[in-house]
Parts: C-alpha cells; structure tokens; sequence
C-alpha cells in the first residue's frame, strides 16, 4: 500500500538531516542585479545564474514555498513592473504599476502577491511626500486590486530602496529624515499584512491589512523599526529597530512586537556603529525556521554583515561580513516543517547524470513521486508526466531532446525537488 507523504513527515522528524545553510538571493555585479545564492555555513556565495536588470528594486525577490515561481520588481522612474518568472528564468506573467513599489510579500494559502507601494504627491512647501498604498494581485487570475490607506502620506522616504534621501525645497531649505517605511511581514495566523511608517518626525505606526476583509487600521507606535517578521512556530512578530544618540552613535535591536498594542518588549542590542549620517537605516530581518534563527542582514558604509540571531531570546549567536552586495532570501514553507522540506529533496536520488537517454528518478524513506516535468534553460515544458505506478524509480526518457542543460521537477505531493540535467 502507498505510504502517504502526511505519514512520512512525521517519520521523518526522527531522521537526522544537515540543517540547510544555502538561501536563494541577488547579488549586485556590474550595475547588474543577477539571481545567485549564498551558503552561510561556508560563507560563499555560488555562481549566478542570470539577470534580473540594473532596474531591480531591491528587497522585492520573492520565492515561493512549495512552488518553483519567484516575483521580483523593477523601477525606472516613473513605474514599477512586477515580475513573475520560474526558476530558470521563463516569464510567466509580468504587471505594470503606476506607482513605486517598495515591497513584494507572498501568502501561499492565498496565492496572492501583497505590493507596499508609494505614489508622489506635491504640496504647498513642495515636500517629498508620498501617498501610501497596498495592492493584492492575485495570481490565478492575474487580477490586482489597489487599496489606499485612508489620509496616510509619508515625508521624504529616505529608507534605502525608496528614493531620495533628502531635497531642497522651493523656499531652499533642505528636507531630509531618517528613513519613513519599513519592509512589511505577513502574520500567517490571522492573514494581516503590516508595516510600520512614520508621517511625520517622531512618529511611527503600526499599519495592518487584514487580506480576508481588506481593512486597514493603524496603531501607534513609539519605536523606529526597520523591518518585521512574523515567526510561526513562536506566534511573534520580530522587528529590527534602532535609536541614534547624541553622539550620534546609531544603536540597533532585535525584539518582539505586540502587533495589537504596539509595544516592542525583549529588545537586546545587536550592534552600534558611531556614524552621523542618517542613511545608516539599512537592514532585514528574516526567519530561518529549519535552524530556527532570526537572519538580519545590516549594511553600514560599503560593509554588509549576515548576524544569526536566536529565536527565543533574541541574543546574537554569529556573524560575517557578506562579500557582495545581496539581498538575501529565505523561502517560509507556509505551514509545513521547513525540516521535512529539506527531507524531501534528500529522498530523491536522479541518475545518470549526465545522459543521453533515460533518466531515473529513485525515492526512498516511503517518498514516491506523482509528477515530473521536464523543462528547458527558458522554462518550456517538453515533458509532462503524470505518475501514476506507486513505485520508488520512475523513468523518463530525453533521447530526443537535443544537447543542453534541462530542468527536471519532481514532485510528491506540495513538495518539489528540481535536478538540473545534462544531456550529452
């Protein structure tokens, strides 16, 4: 009888499997934007596989748990475009918008991308200020709905990958602020997208967007936080925040977020960096739930450092000073273990490869596959398979495809392996 990949997960909890260091990101190479990704265990990035552009706006790369499609978006100036590609780099569905988008985050149960977006708006003193919206597109139908958030305008948004940092006025006086939007998260628990802002200088609100009844409501907040998180497995929200001082020396935490009363508790303190300009606002906080670590990623001056943060305290276990210019990303499994993820891709054993004909697709541990698809450099399928024999090696045949690279995805259920295959 076919083992169920419900009743492998939990067999797998007792297995013992390497934690994965290797997050998928986007490194900077000659004023080019190019999909790579980095072992934190060795501290190397690995070859790039191709460009995203020079218009990449950065923090926006998005990769799919439990699918092999990423999104990502691109600014000239005047609009943003939202890119959705696979893997290999094959567009599936592009989206313009008339406004600058800032942030892309994914809900997997919903199948919806969530863009935080700004639009400029002029005034009386010819500040820089931007009107602030959200937009849902949903991906199944490629539909996007555009909601503002009710007499909210942002001034001078200097958090890096918005614009501007500062700007001289019609009456020659220089505007400028420390940063006004953070990058968003999404609490998967209750379906709440938020953000943190600040409107005017000293102070800051918790923005929320319920994705079920698209509500907005705000709460006051009296922290300047760069970036949120949402961990399931604690049920809290963690934020990167930080306080500059009268000697100007900028101090940045870690800690937890009451997302209904907006008090941040548990703060413990990362770093300090005696700087005096204010451009030092640049960082991310993301969840590693597979070795349950906070990642923030912090860049100071021409420096970009990687700190492993512990989950529960919020105390810094390592650090290392990243060798290029990245965005890094670490996928969420939405739900299932980010362990049994990881279990998966080592069930699967593909052979011979390279080939010239038939390849082999073995499992082990109870997996079995249900589909493969064997894709092209581009992202075309050539090969479709829908496999139905219950058996632990299934076979597909390339004799007829031409010399190259191919992709080959196979697929048990929601979890996904894809084998880059050679043919000779």
């Amino acid at each position: 009888m076919r083992k169920t990949l419900s009743i492998l997960a939990i067999a797998c909890s007792s297995i013992a499997v390497l934690a994965q260091t290797t997050y998928p990101c986007v490194v900077s190479e000659n004023n080019t934007w190019k999909v790579s990704s980095y072992d934190a265990e060795a501290g190397v990035f690995n070859e790039t596989s191709f460009d995203l552009g020079s218009q990449y706006t950065r923090n926006t790369f998005v990769k799919y748990a439990g699918q092999d499609q990423y999104a990502y978006a691109t600014y000239d100036g005047t609009s943003s475009v939202v890119h959705v590609k696979n893997n290999v780099g094959g567009h599936f569905k592009t989206t313009r918008l008339y406004d600058h988008v800032l942030s892309l985050s994914y809900s997997e149960k919903k199948n919806k991308l969530v863009y935080l977006a700004t639009s400029k708006v002029p005034n009386y003193y010819d500040f820089l200020t931007e009107d602030v919206s959200m937009t849902i597109l949903d991906l199944d139908n490629n539909r996007s709905e555009k909601i503002k958030i009710p007499t909210f305008s942002i001034f001078v948004p200097t958090l890096p990958y918005v614009g501007a940092k500062s700007k001289v006025d019609n009456r020659g006086t220089t505007q400028s602020l420390s940063y006004s939007i953070s990058l968003p998260t999404l609490d998967t628990d209750k379906s709440e997208f938020m953000f943190v802002a600040k409107d005017i200088p000293g102070f800051n609100r918790l923005v929320k967007m319920n994705l079920n009844t698209e509500k907005v409501r705000t709460i006051s907040i009296k922290e300047d936080v760069l970036s949120l998180v949402y961990v399931p497995s604690l049920k809290k929200v963690k934020v990167l925040t930080f306080e500059v001082d009268s000697k100007a020396t900028t101090s940045y935490f870690v800690g937890d977020l009451n997302s209904e009363t907006g008090e941040i508790t548990n703060k413990v303190l990362m770093t300090a960096f005696v700087q005096a300009n204010s451009a030092e606002t640049d960082g991310t906080i993301q969840f590693d739930e597979v070795r349950d670590v906070l990642i923030v990623s912090k860049k100071v001056g021409k420096d970009q450092t990687l700190f492993e943060i512990d989950g529960e305290s919020n105390e810094v276990k390592s650090q290392q000073t990243l060798a290029k210019n990245s965005d890094i990303f670490i996928p969420q499994s939405a739900g299932r273990t980010g362990q049994y993820a990881i279990d998966f891709a080592s069930l699967v054993s593909v052979y011979p490869n390279p080939t010239n004909s038939v390849v082999k697709v073995e499992t082990k541990e109870g997996a079995l596959v249900d589909h493969m698809v064997l894709t092209d450099a581009t992202g075309k399928v050539l090969r479709n398979v829908s496999v139905q024999s219950g058996l632990s090696v299934n076979e597909i045949d390339i004799s007829n495809v031409s010399q190259g690279i191919y992709y080959l995805k196979v697929s048990s259920g929601e979890d996904m392996h894809v084998e880059k295959i050679i043919k000779y």
